[in-house]
């Protein structure tokens, strides 16, 4: 029987616990090797030398004075596949004929440990409460506790590279117990595969997707690596001129975990992910999605995509739509009312039902397929906003006048000078301009209306409250990747970008869930999420030779924060 190195990862046949010499020139293979057989009963270094595998028992010979090798050989190794022999089988077995029945009560240890145990408690009640930590075991096998130690360090220490890990492993307990030096890290990065991800996202969504709204959106992530394919120039969310990928992400509304992301090409623009979006959740195998988007999704396209696979959508919609447009016409005289205005909101609210022109063409045939199909159109109109919209209305078109009027127009802006304004330029006059006075009072009459589509929220109060948690995920994810280092990342290839993606993902997962209870708990008067983690880590673990280990002192404010993160406090 053979065991392939990449079924490894994902079927996890034999454990991939490792410890990388950072001082040994490792080959390719060798190194390979080391990751897949380190199991319990191995004594010694793994090596492999002209396709045969070997244990390398290392000793110290007395009576020569000298350092002594003893190799086992254990099976032959084609750089894809391990194929173990009956030596390698016979230590096995005598390993688990060996094994003593644990005992019950406090194990004795002849290590003596103290290390900060607070704050990677926390995370680790964390992952166990969400199932992070269960499904990163079943998709991942033995590679999950060291995910899980580097999505730790990345959280609890804010910024710091890699190679800082030895320090914080040494003086931390986390899930993975060892150090991950810098080259080991990559490693591991280049081992997380494309179907162990899936799987983790399927057991994920299925935990926090099936009755929730999924709140969709995108971001970018600059890149100074020239080896990631999908690293392109495009319209970028932080101003950086770098090339970038897009990442889109769902995001859950109650609890506001991320639960899914797809790297996307940097100039792909929002309206064309939801095809992809879409084919990934058939995999994903939510049955019914309901999906929270931003106007920026909006196409016809996408929304007959929808409703032909019967998913639920509440999403922004432009006032410049004509189904939008024509009913907003209609009502706009007798809006602002105090008969429209809702005390909860304090906004001017109505709501319509309309009925949605749906086409679907047969992929064979090329039969289109019209019907009518409902859905709900939310009106809302804020006087704040309408005062906002025009002091940003009139500061685009001063600025696109001034730059005019200096010759310094900005190609970018060609639409919209072609939207509101007549230019005119001769050889003698050069370049003369008036305002297109009819696009102007269109743009006008819709200052403070804004307007939410849905085919499954009748209430406009709940549609709005869906929504609104919706631009709290997206500052709150803009901050999170802040936090993680995720606006520029540098790495070495596109395996180890891919990894390195996944793993901050992980690491955003156990943050989110952090912040989601400090809003609910009011704790960002007091606390930044560095300080609250801060202040937890300084709780001790110790450990001593033939006792049970111990905490130090729990003071009263370091147990109401676990309560408020709704966890137990460590006894």
């Amino acid at each position: 029987m053979g065991f392939s190195t990449q079924n490894v990862v994902s079927k996890h046949t034999i454990s991939l616990a490792f410890l990388i010499n950072p001082w040994y020139n490792y080959t390719k293979e060798e190194m390979l090797m080391s990751l897949v057989l380190n199991d319990p009963w191995i004594t010694g270094k793994v090596r492999c030398q002209n396709g045969y595998v070997y244990i390398d028992n290392a000793s110290w010979n007395s009576e020569k004075q000298q350092s002594d090798h003893k190799r086992q050989y254990i099976g032959k190794y084609d750089g894809t596949t391990f194929t173990p022999n009956k030596t390698y089988y016979r230590l096995q077995e005598e390993y688990k004929q060996n094994l003593i029945a644990p005992k019950t009560g406090p194990v004795p240890t002849d290590v003596c440990l103290r290390q900060f145990h607070g704050a990677t408690y926390l995370l680790d009640c964390i992952s166990e409460k969400t199932g992070i930590a269960a499904d990163l075991g079943k998709c991942f096998g033995s590679l999950a506790s060291q995910i899980l130690s580097t999505a730790y360090y990345l959280v609890v220490e804010e910024g710091q590279p890699m190679y800082r890990f030895h320090k914080w492993g040494v003086t931390h307990r986390h899930p993975y117990g060892k150090d991950i030096p810098s080259q080991r890290s990559s490693v591991l990065f280049g081992l997380i595969t494309e179907e162990a991800k899936m799987d983790y996202f399927k057991y994920q969504a299925k935990r926090h997707g099936l009755n929730e709204y999924l709140a969709f959106d995108t971001t970018s992530i600059s890149s100074y690596s020239r080896l990631i394919k999908q690293a392109k120039y495009g319209k970028n969310k932080e101003g950086d001129s770098l090339p970038q990928i897009n990442l889109a992400l769902l995001y859950g509304e109650e609890y506001m975990l991320p639960v899914y992301y797809r790297k996307l090409a940097g100039n792909i623009t929002d309206v064309k992910t939801i095809e992809n979006l879409l084919k990934d959740v058939d995999f994903l195998k939510l049955e019914k999605l309901k999906l929270v988007m931003d106007r920026g999704f909006y196409s016809e396209k996408n929304i007959n995509d929808l409703m032909k696979r019967h998913h639920k959508f509440l999403i922004g919609a432009k006032t410049s739509l004509k189904i939008v447009s024509h009913r907003l016409d209609s009502i706009r005289g007798d809006f602002v009312t105090r008969f429209n205005y809702n005390s909860e909101l304090k906004l001017y609210v109505m709501s319509f039902t309309e009925e949605w022109d749906y086409t679907e063409e047969k992929p064979r045939s090329g039969e289109v397929i019209t019907d009518k199909r409902r859905i709900y159109l939310h009106f809302y109109y804020n006087d704040q906003k309408a005062a906002d919209d025009k002091d940003r209305f009139n500061s685009m078109l001063d600025r696109l006048e001034h730059n005019l009027v200096n010759g310094t127009q900005d190609p970018a802006d060609e639409k919209l000078y072609q939207k509101y304004f007549v230019i005119n330029e001769t050889p003698v006059r050069g370049i003369t301009y008036s305002f297109k006075e009819d696009a102007i009072r269109k743009a006008e009459k819709n200052y403070g209306y804004f307007v939410l589509m849905s085919n499954g929220i009748k209430d406009p109060v709940e549609a709005l409250r869906i929504y609104r948690l919706k631009d709290l995920i997206e500052k709150s994810f803009g901050n999170l990747k802040e936090r993680l280092s995720m606006r520029r990342m540098s790495v070495a290839s596109e395996e180890n970008f891919e990894g390195k993606l996944f793993v901050q993902f992980v690491a955003l997962q156990l943050m989110s869930y952090i912040k989601r209870q400090m809003d609910e708990n009011g704790l960002f008067s007091n606390y930044t999420m560095q300080s609250l983690l801060d202040e937890l880590d300084v709780i001790e673990y110790y450990q001593q030779p033939g006792r049970k280990h111990h905490l130090s002192e729990i003071t009263e404010k370091q147990r109401r924060l676990y309560e408020l993160m709704d966890v137990n406090a460590p006894t």
